[in-house]
């Protein structure tokens, strides 16, 4: 993880385990939000393919929710 000037270092990191592939794009997720990501598109009868997330990618989920604190 890069740390820019004004973030505390000791903030946990967000490592993304998938990268999911959907209508809109591709979405670095960690484990849980692959879950719910796939429970989603699964409930509304979509298809929703996973890769591995490359080296040092953070879940986008767990950023967002994090900015909202």
């Amino acid at each position: 993880m890069t740390v820019k000037q004004d973030e505390d270092p000791a903030l946990p990191t967000m490592p993304a385990v998938f990268t999911a592939h959907t209508p809109t794009g591709p979405v670095p997720c960690c484990m849980a939000h692959a879950k719910a990501l796939q429970n989603l598109m699964r409930f509304m009868g979509a298809h929703i393919n996973f890769t591995s997330a490359p080296e040092g990618a953070e879940c986008t989920n767990c950023l967002n929710e994090a900015s909202k604190v």
